[in-house]
């Protein structure tokens, strides 16, 4: 046995209790001893934290720097290895004051750590950056590494800094970590941050002890099932909003059904969310009513179910969020309330965070002549208030406008050179797919968790026997033929009736009967998907 896992394995049993490795962790170790850069694509569950943590705390020197979105995931495992007896252990994110910040700079400058979890943000701080030189690292890992993949369903440009400067660390070895990645964005991940002789550990993401469900749900009767479920469920378990009002609604419902609930999401305090976390993770509350701002990084075991109230807007988010059910390898449910308009919203969303390009004139338009941005809505009632703020940071960054104070001006001719929106499409595009990836599991008559694995590049069984269609539970709802209504179709954002409008140019659209309060909206000429992507 080599020297690291030698090590690796003798930490495994006198500070974590566990008896060996798991295949997959071995095999990282492995291909780090060999001075290979690894990628470990590995389901929730499956111990990715311990690939960096042990040879952390089993090498002879140096730092291992944890990159990760997670500020929960990083206080929960340093406080986890504190009471392990293992010092040379922080984090360094915003959920620390000023004073505490200061301190563990103070450790990161003496080199005293032998481990350090970072938000990627933190390498615009000079301050972290004069400090980390003062270190050796050995090991760089990379969480949730599918953030720096545009293919993926949570890029976030920050991690596109990363690679820059793990260049001027050239002696350390990189290991890029995720739960969830298609065989697309796992060839980005590699290229995107420079993996050296990249090795990839790949675990399954099938999870056997999990029943897939999809329940065909009206929007107005999904409170009412879920106020069902949770007394079929013996356990804790988690339900999934799409919005914030939905988590508290959802939360109101239950307690006032006498079921220990409490709701979460990133509008509440700092110190309100640690609160509700911790009575979760401590079984104060059975029932936790969330938005995504909830469970990555969250280690319970023993969640019993996670229900999601409305489908997200991609299939590797929700089973990332659906996998935070079992962990303990106990039968748990994944339950999928689904509803022909649940789509609604998540176009509305993309819609507003990919103007098209003739949006992106009419805003340049507008502001040439003098309207200012918190006034063109009321100009134009096609362009909402996120619409206008992501083109003017498009045109700021293309030269066309310039930041004056918090407003903006023009900066070119008013005839401007074209504006190149290529990347900017495609990653609509490329939205919209993976919306239609999702959809297609909710509606889907074939077996779900084949659906999964084929997704995601694994040969799929021809029938599992533990989902929704394989029991011969109907996935899809019959479609009711309806009368049209004078008051229009429901509105995707809020549920409530629409009306028919036109916009300046002619055009109809159905708007929400309560506009300004809401603003949704839906196109009726041709196919929304076309809509969005011209």
């Amino acid at each position: 046995m080599s020297t690291l896992l030698a090590r690796c394995e003798a930490l495994l049993g006198q500070v974590f209790g566990y008896a060996g490795l798991r295949p997959a962790q071995r095999e990282v170790l492995e291909a780090l001893e060999q001075g290979r850069d690894v990628l470990a694509v590995m389901p929730t569950g499956s111990g990715k934290s311990l690939c960096y943590q042990l040879p952390a705390l089993a090498a002879d020197g140096g730092l291992t720097l944890v990159i990760s979105p997670l500020q929960a995931l990083m206080r929960d495992q340093v406080s986890a290895l504190q009471r392990r007896g293992v010092r040379g252990v922080d984090f360094l994110n915003g959920l620390m004051s000023p004073d505490e910040q200061a301190a563990c700079l103070a450790e990161l400058t003496a080199g005293a750590l032998k481990l350090l979890y970072v938000a990627p943000e933190r390498f615009a701080s000079t301050a972290f950056l004069r400090a980390l030189e003062h270190n050796a690292l050995h090991l760089v890992a990379i969480d949730e590494a599918h953030c720096i993949s545009q293919w993926g369903h949570d890029f976030r440009p920050e991690y596109r800094e990363l690679a820059p400067l793990l260049a001027k660390h050239p002696r350390a070895l990189r290991l890029a970590l995720t739960a969830t990645a298609t065989p697309r964005v796992r060839e980005d991940i590699v290229r995107s941050l420079g993996l050296r002789s990249a090795h990839t550990a790949f675990s399954s993401a099938d999870r056997p002890n999990l029943r897939l469900e999809v329940e065909p749900c009206a929007a107005r009767q999904k409170e009412a099932r879920i106020l069902a479920l949770a007394k079929e469920i013996d356990g804790p378990f988690i339900v999934y909003a799409g919005k914030r009002a939905d988590a508290e609604d959802l939360a109101a419902a239950l307690v006032g059904a006498r079921h220990r609930a409490v709701a979460y999401h990133a509008g509440m305090p700092a110190e309100r969310r640690l609160a509700v976390q911790d009575a979760f993770l401590a079984g104060e509350r059975r029932i936790i009513c969330a938005t995504i701002a909830f469970g990555m990084g969250i280690d319970k075991p023993d969640v019993r179910a996670v229900i999601h109230h409305r489908h997200p807007a991609a299939l590797e988010g929700y089973y990332q969020e659906a996998g935070r059910a079992g962990r303990d390898g106990e039968p748990a449910r994944c339950i999928l309330l689904a509803a022909e308009k649940d789509a609604s919203l998540h176009r509305f969303f993309i819609s507003n965070g990919f103007p098209t390009l003739e949006e992106h004139r009419r805003i340049y338009a507008l502001l040439r002549q003098g309207v200012v941005p918190d006034q063109m809505e009321a100009t134009d009632d096609e362009l909402t208030p996120s619409k206008v703020k992501v083109a003017l940071r498009t045109l700021e960054a293309a030269g066309f406008v310039i930041r004056d104070g918090w407003s903006y001006r023009t900066a070119v001719p008013a005839v401007p050179r074209p504006l190149d929106l290529s990347r900017h499409d495609a990653q609509r595009a490329h939205a919209l797919t993976l919306l239609q990836h999702m959809v297609d599991y909710a509606q889907s008559a074939d077996c779900l968790r084949a659906r999964i694995l084929r997704y995601f590049g694994e040969a799929p069984p021809a029938r599992c026997g533990n989902c929704s269609v394989c029991l011969g539970r109907a996935t899809t709802a019959p479609k009711k033929r309806r009368r049209r209504r004078a008051s229009g179709p429901d509105c995707p954002d809020c549920e409530g009736p629409m009306r028919r409008r036109e916009n300046k140019r002619g055009e109809s659209f159905w708007g929400c009967k309560r506009y300004p309060l809401c603003r949704g909206t839906v196109d009726i000429p041709g196919d929304p998907d076309a809509a969005l992507a011209r």
